[in-house]
């Protein structure tokens, strides 16, 4: 472990003194004598001034530095810091550091000087009974709820016990939540178990979690937090699994089982307390959970009689949970190839479903326009600083950054348009322009990566206009001359949105051959997802003549004309048809020869008076405009 620095200086005591003059060994056999084995490995190296400090910093933010210790004993050396070790860690140098006379019991003390264990609420045979049904389907409705029976009722004698403790009650809870939530979820949703006093039991303690949460007075501590989460994924792993086939009728069974007066008051209010409270980012992991909870299992609920408030409340939620050191840590780990848990896909996915936000047209928002203006314009910026690490990052994390940049400079009316456009256009181009050389892989599909960016961004007008500006055209050309690919296939879309006359009309035999190459694929009998973008761009270029009659001229009839008329209507894709059937239909205009050849075609024509009622039938309106204008021309 790097050595600690400690932010503030901590307020010096005779214990304080004694321990930063511990030397590397000595904090080692310290942590040995205190059962502390887990944190040897990330405690390595450092000596008694930064275990101090590492103290310190836990004491100040002990949510945060758990989650840090936690992500790096898992990352740098494959190991679990569970909740209970991170605490007795805490504890013990607590006890150390603020009692001299502890200090000399403490490092005197034997490995067998524990914390008092906790009561057991979940045997042996309960855990290896949900094991084995994950791999063997054994448990029945009825089985699982006399499993809970017993954990309710170990849980009630402990309550009873003189002995219980908060934390002996935590530990409860917790190792409760932990067994309901390893079992199989679909198994959740079955009448009997819904109907289980073990939901009124997490349902409850739910509810003291969010009344023990006060945003102003103090937070959930990490053991809460964690038990807070367990119970919201326990009903989302519900609703989420593959054997569920019914998610929006179960979702809508989960909501009623939250749906109280008391949770939806106290959601609201934590909402509105926090964001009242808020100071610079968000740094409440439990506000990303409360997230969760609200989009995923409140989702139809009314918080308020007044449509706009709510539209607000929820706005408020999501802008918080989007501007949190969550979302930065999920971003990174993105970057980091790692897989997202539940609360970072959350964060990374279902937040930006509800961009831009809806209350910038209400009439009810606590939000100016120039406040929602300058979260997406520091959330660009943010992206694009995060695109400046490009070359160590995931093409999975490239893709999702230029998707959010995308989403965000589609917005209307979005007032640093321009100046983001222009920054997104050039780490683009800089990717396509940098020459691979130490893993050409990785540098393919990084590109494939780029160039699908540039498509996507071309569709809107305005970057487009950028695009022109900036003649681009002679860098997707050196991606034409690959072969038949991915990279060529994306390189000629984009060409097909940027290009103006004059650039068709300089090379038109070129790039007519390129895309008769790319159609050679189309098969009638069979679909191509890989051909829709190529028929999308070759029906943008027949606009313009030169081309079109150039197209004609190289056989592009001999190959679409087929492909229309013999096709299986069980198997062809309605887009790739319309997409043909336009191009048809444009080959017909200045040119008697295409006209006449599609004319006398009696065949083709019946086909496309097929679909002109099918699309009818199924009110595809594109297909029936483009069916309607072949039949008309001809």
């Amino acid at each position: 472990m790097k050595a600690v620095k400690s932010t503030s200086k901590p307020k010096k005591n005779d214990s304080m003194e004694k321990i930063t003059k511990w030397d590397e060994q000595k904090v080692r056999d310290f942590l040995i004598r205190q059962n502390l084995i887990v944190m040897i490995s990330i405690c390595d190296g450092i000596n008694g001034e930064e275990l101090y400090n590492l103290y310190h910093m836990c004491k100040t933010n002990s949510t945060l530095m758990y989650r840090s210790l936690k992500s790096e004993l898992s990352k740098v050396h494959h190991g679990v810091l569970s909740i209970s070790s991170y605490l007795h860690f805490v504890s013990r140098l607590s006890t150390v550091c603020d009692d001299d006379d502890a200090l000399i019991t403490i490092i005197m003390a034997t490995e067998n000087d524990e914390i008092p264990a906790s009561p057991i609420m979940v045997n042996q045979s309960h855990l290896c009974a949900i094991r084995k049904d994950l791999l063997i389907d054994t448990l029945t409705a009825d089985d699982i709820c006399k499993m809970f029976d017993e954990f309710l009722t170990e849980f009630e004698r402990m309550e009873k016990s003189y002995a219980t403790t908060t934390q002996t009650f935590l530990d409860a809870v917790e190792e409760i939540t932990n067994a309901v939530l390893s079992v199989q979820p679909y198994k959740l949703l079955d009448p009997k178990v819904l109907s289980h006093q073990m939901v009124r039991f997490l349902h409850q303690m739910l509810i003291d979690l969010l009344e023990n949460w006060q945003a102003t007075d103090m937070r959930l501590n990490i053991q809460e937090s964690d038990i807070f989460l367990k119970i919201i994924l326990v009903f989302i792993h519900a609703i989420d699994h593959p054997l569920v086939t019914h998610a929006d009728e179960d979702r809508k069974r989960i909501t009623k089982i939250f749906e109280t007066k008391q949770i939806l008051n106290l959601v609201r209010e934590q909402i509105v307390d926090s964001n009242m409270n808020k100071s610079g980012m968000n740094d409440d992991p439990n506000l990303c959970a409360l997230g969760l909870l609200t989009i995923r299992l409140l989702q139809d609920c009314q918080f308020y009689y007044n449509n706009n408030r709510n539209i607000y409340l929820k706005d408020i939620l999501i802008f918080n949970c989007l501007d949190s050191y969550d979302y930065a840590q999920a971003l990174r780990q993105l970057q980091d190839g790692e897989s997202p848990h539940e609360i970072a896909s959350f964060l990374l996915y279902t937040c930006w479903e509800y961009v831009p936000f809806n209350s910038n047209n209400a009439n009810t928002t606590a939000y100016s326009t120039a406040f929602i203006d300058q979260f997406y314009d520091d959330a660009l910026t943010r992206f694009e600083i995060t695109l400046d690490q490009e070359p160590s990052m995931s093409s999975n994390a490239l893709t999702y950054i230029f998707e959010r940049c995308q989403q965000l400079l589609n917005i209307q009316n979005f007032s640093s348009f321009d100046k983001h456009a222009n920054n997104i256009i050039d780490r683009l181009t800089k990717m396509l322009e940098t020459v691979a050389t130490t893993n050409p892989d990785n540098d393919n599909e990084k590109n494939i990566v780029a160039l699908n960016a540039f498509l996507n961004l071309s569709k809107n007008v305005d970057i487009r206009t950028i695009m022109r500006k900036r003649q681009l055209t002679s860098l997707f050309n050196e991606y034409t001359s690959n072969e038949a690919g991915e990279q060529q296939k994306l390189a000629l879309s984009i060409l097909a949105e940027i290009m103006d006359e004059k650039e068709i009309n300089d090379n038109p035999t070129e790039m007519a051959k390129i895309f008769i190459d790319q159609i050679n694929k189309l098969d009638p009998n069979k679909y191509d997802p890989d051909v829709d973008n190529t028929l999308s761009s070759l029906n943008a270029m027949m606009q313009h003549e030169e081309f079109k009659n150039e197209f004609v001229r190289q056989g592009g009839l001999d190959i679409l004309i087929p492909f229309v008329r013999d096709g299986d209507p069980e198997i062809q894709s309605d887009k790739q048809l319309e997409d043909a059937i336009k191009i048809l239909w444009s080959c017909t205009f200045n040119n008697p020869e295409a006209l006449n050849t599609i004319k006398q075609n009696e065949k083709l024509m019946t086909r496309v008076n097929d679909l002109l009622e099918k699309s009818k039938e199924n009110e595809n309106t594109t297909l029936e405009k483009a069916a309607e204008g072949l039949i008309w021309k001809v």
